[in-house]
């Protein structure tokens, strides 16, 4: 039924396309190829499939490596792809050239095509014989490449699962893994956390302010360190050391935070403690220095009394034996002041508190110091004492005058204290100098007892003395030369011995100062020194002065009232700041002696009111004081005074302090 609805029309189209067909496929009709000079329809098939099949794939090998190319865009040999594509597109086109000859003639073509396709095989060939070791030596890379990757993806793994706390999150700082120790430390486990935002953990510890300026330092620099107080899931706040790390990607667009932290709350309290017994110690050492200088005005004071009152009475005629007992005793009160001094100055050093000037200073007023101190006691006890200095020395030099000073003191009364005859010398020479430094060798050498090698290493160590009988001998605290060394360290240098047994002893350091270029003063000679012991006795310089004494203790005020009128000035006493305010309206005075602890109104107080009055602006006030602190000294400085005698008050010193201020030389 169905054929017969075709019409006669379609049957003839249907006859024409077969015997078509047929045409193509009659082989009596082929080209001879090769050797083939007759084909039958199997071989026809055979040739025109398989060959239709290798056209098929190489057109496709091509395609598909291009594919790959266009994804992966960082693929380092595209351009031998490309030539490799070349060689298989050129054999997939020979293979439809051997098709199309079987019916054409096209042996001339198929031939130019063969050759070009030989070229692109010979140069793929070659390029591959170059480029296959790089390829090679590559993937070896790569493959060293993948296995570091692992490790530190392993390293990274065991960082992450450290003792430290760590979690990590997204852009929007959304849980997005925790560590055992971060679960541990909070009491969150992973599931509990993760898919929430981190503001779980917020304690209520820290301002809106605070968390504003921790988004900003991420925002802009990725980073943040800080202090962190955060809350547990119980609740409990703790105090954590936290680092938070931007991760970016190649755009350098956020997107993720790792977040590092170590729960501190142990180390803040450790450092609180640590803050509190500095605070403690502080006040301590405050109080100490307090009590020391407080004890220093109580003993000073009537120290004061003692040693002035019996150096007034040996000038008094008096049996042998009373001269030797109140020789006894003045010897006993100065040795027991400088085990005060002594003492007083090693805790200030152990306390940290002793500090270093730059001052301008006269070399020549510091060895003028040197040599009023220790000519009287050189001579009583029979000893050349002389002071050389390096002539090409500057005179006018910038340090701390005062501690310089004290060494020189302590090292030169030693010299005098351990020699029994011979010399003591102080000796000053010039190591180097330029333009704006100097650097000088000072060397207090003797002829003493001297010290054995061997016992050389005690010298410098506090409360010690080269041997026991030494100090039932000489007396003294042992910390003379501690503190010096101290003080010499301080200034940048060490002070170095040579001795021997009976032999003497010579200590040396040597320091670097810049030179007062700016100084006006020039002193060519050390001012001339007395052969004798300067004292009240044979002192006419200052009679008829009048000076006026600011002392609330008795016996001080008779004490400097005796000094005073034993070289021939008249004296005023004053027991407190306000009668020397009314004592300076009713007389006239060349002088004001000061003393600083008083009752009504202390001496800092009433000399502040005397310099506000423009007539007594040239009056020198000098400090009188059994408290002999830095910060005492600053004080009266600070105030107007111009210059500062400590009790026990030495005579000579009181002599040379009012002829420097009253200049009677000059008035003469």
């Amino acid at each position: 039924m169905f054929l017969l609805k075709w019409s006669l029309d379609d049957i003839v189209t249907i006859e024409n396309d077969m015997q078509a067909l047929t045409t193509i496929f009659d082989t009596t009709q082929l080209m001879p190829h090769g050797y083939c000079l007759v084909w039958n329809s199997a071989l026809l098939w055979l040739h025109v499939i398989s060959d239709a099949l290798i056209v098929l794939s190489y057109y496709a090998i091509p395609l598909i490596l291009f594919y790959f190319i266009r994804k992966y865009h960082d693929f380092p040999y595209s351009k031998l792809v490309i030539i490799f594509a070349a060689f298989i597109v050129a054999c997939g086109t020979t293979h439809l050239f051997s098709i199309i000859t079987l019916w054409q003639p096209l042996y001339w073509q198929e031939g130019l095509l063969k050759l070009l396709t030989a070229v692109l095989s010979l140069t793929t060939a070659i390029v591959m014989i170059v480029v296959t070791p790089k390829i090679l030596a590559e993937l070896g890379r790569n493959e060293r490449l993948i296995e570091e990757m692992a490790q530190n993806n392993r390293i990274a793994l065991a960082t992450f699962e450290s003792a430290q706390s760590m979690y990590i999150t997204d852009a929007q700082g959304v849980f997005l893994t925790i560590n055992q120790a971060f679960s541990k430390l909070t009491g969150y486990n992973s599931a509990e956390l993760v898919g929430q935002k981190t503001s779980i953990l917020k304690s209520g510890q820290h301002e809106m302010a605070f968390y504003n300026e921790l988004w900003d330092s991420l925002i802009t620099t990725g980073y943040w360190s800080g202090e962190l107080w955060n809350k547990k899931k119980n609740g409990e706040a703790y105090f954590s050391l936290a680092n938070i790390i931007a991760v970016k990607d190649p755009q350098g667009c956020t997107t993720h935070y790792v977040v590092t932290g170590s729960d501190i709350g142990k180390i803040k309290a450790y450092e609180a403690g640590l803050i509190e017994a500095k605070e403690n110690a502080e006040h301590f050492s405050t109080l100490k220095s307090q009590f020391i200088a407080g004890m220093s005005h109580e003993i000073r004071t009537p120290m004061t009394a003692i040693i002035g009152f019996s150096s007034l009475a040996l000038y008094e005629d008096m049996p042998n034996q009373i001269r030797t007992y109140l020789q006894d005793i003045n010897t006993s009160a100065i040795s027991l002041l400088g085990i005060l001094e002594d003492v007083l100055d090693f805790t200030k050093l152990e306390a940290g508190r002793v500090l270093i000037e730059s001052l301008p200073f006269s070399v020549l007023d510091l060895l003028d110091t040197i040599c009023t101190l220790f000519l009287g006691s050189a001579q009583r006890k029979g000893l050349a004492f002389t002071i050389t200095r390096d002539r090409a020395m500057p005179l006018e030099l910038i340090g701390d005058k005062l501690r310089l000073q004290q060494v020189l003191i302590n090292l030169v009364g030693n010299a005098i204290k351990f020699t029994a005859q011979g010399s003591v010398k102080l000796e000053l020479t010039l190591q180097s100098i330029n333009l704006s430094q100097v650097r000088v060798l000072f060397c207090v050498s003797d002829t003493g007892i001297g010290i054995s090698l061997e016992d050389q290493d005690k010298l410098f160590k506090e409360f010690s003395q080269v041997d026991g009988s030494i100090t039932r001998q000489y007396g003294g605290s042992g910390l003379g030369l501690v503190i010096s060394q101290e003080l010499v360290e301080l200034m940048g240098s060490e002070i170095s011995v040579v001795s021997s047994a009976d032999q003497g002893s010579s200590f040396s350091f040597a320091l670097s100062f810049d030179i007062n270029n700016e100084s006006t003063e020039y002193t060519t000679h050390l001012r001339q020194r007395s052969q004798e012991l300067l004292c009240p006795a044979n002192s006419n310089k200052l009679k008829g002065y009048r000076v006026l004494v600011v002392e609330d203790n008795p016996l001080s005020q008779k004490l400097i009232e005796k000094n005073l009128a034993s070289l021939g000035i008249d004296t005023m006493i004053a027991a407190h700041g306000q009668d020397a305010l009314v004592l300076l309206e009713q007389h006239d005075f060349d002088a004001v002696l000061m003393d600083i602890h008083m009752p009504i109104m202390n001496g800092i107080e009433a000399t502040l009111l005397i310099y506000q009055q423009e007539k007594f602006a040239r009056l020198p006030i000098i400090a009188l004081s059994a408290g002999v602190t830095e910060k005492e000294r600053n004080n009266c400085i600070a105030c107007g005074m111009v210059d500062f005698i400590a009790k026990p008050i030495d005579t000579e010193q009181l002599c040379a302090v009012l002829e420097l201020w009253l200049k009677p030389s000059e008035a003469d």
